[in-house]
């Protein structure tokens, strides 16, 4: 069984730092850090992490965040894409620009996160993952201008 964990502790200084955790068959292996904990996507994070691993890990642990991806992230965004279309069609809001603007946010996640599966599946089968440059800060901003979007509703 695989186990992929983020540990989060405090540094010298007072500022938190994060830890990747990946139990593999028992075994754990502590990866890096990362300065910024909040500035980071939890699937980004893990690939990563996975970059990090030897290839047999890679592999392990690579087949249980594909596992991960199929039956809980894309399921959880067309539900996500459902009901946000279902609430844009019940209040009428498809005239507003606040909502294109947002749904132009909304399809390039999507892509990033077709983009972040896509090369995990190809890396489960040539043995190398690559993460997605800037996915991070990406992920982090597009949820940001989401969530202002969508609460303030400026035009």
């Amino acid at each position: 069984d695989t186990l992929v964990r983020a540990v989060v502790s405090v540094d010298e200084e007072g500022f938190p730092v994060e830890r990747q955790l990946v139990v593999i068959n028992g075994e754990s292996v502590v990866l890096g850090r990362d300065q910024d904990v909040a500035c980071l996507s939890a699937e980004a994070r893990l690939v990563l992490a996975l970059t990090r691993l030897s290839s047999v890990q890679q592999a392990t642990a690579l087949e249980a965040l594909l596992r991960l991806d199929r039956q809980m992230v894309t399921p959880a965004m067309a539900l996500t894409w459902g009901l946000g279309v279902t609430l844009a069609l019940w209040y009428e809001w498809f005239r507003s620009p606040w909502l294109m603007i947002k749904l132009v946010v909304v399809v390039a996640l999507s892509a990033l996160h077709g983009m972040q599966s896509g090369r995990l599946r190809r890396g489960l089968w040539q043995g190398e993952v690559r993460p997605v440059n800037g996915a991070s800060a990406a992920i982090v901003l597009g949820m940001l201008a989401i969530a202002t979007l969508a609460f303030v509703k400026p035009f």
